[in-house]
């Protein structure tokens, strides 16, 4: 009779151990869960904040490459200018002459 309450007490004794075990393990899974879903959510909000600010420095770049493709066609229309003005004297003054030199009679 003691030899089966003994065997009694020990099952129980070991059943209980197998739970509170089980229930560690169970714990234990969870929490991995949960740091893994944080490592994941850490992981993507680094990579959004990447994306972000690569895009930024991309706009930056392109309205900086804007800016300068403007100003170096605003040079060229300006020297376009300044040269067509030489050009228009060259020739205002060359055509004032040879019609001096018409009006005056002379050999042209």
């Amino acid at each position: 009779d003691a030899f089966l309450a003994d065997m009694a007490r020990i099952d129980a004794q070991r059943a209980e151990r197998e739970r509170k075990a089980a229930e560690m393990r169970e714990r234990a899974r969870a929490k991995a869960e949960e740091e893994e879903k944080q490592r994941q959510a850490q992981l993507a909000k680094e990579e959004r904040e990447r994306s972000e600010r690569e895009a930024a420095e991309r706009k930056q770049r392109e309205e900086l490459e804007h800016k300068r493709k403007l100003e170096q066609e605003q040079r060229e229309r300006d020297e376009r200018e300044r040269s067509s003005r030489r050009r228009c004297r060259f020739v205002l003054v060359s055509s004032t002459a040879v019609k001096g030199v018409r009006e005056g009679g002379g050999v042209y």
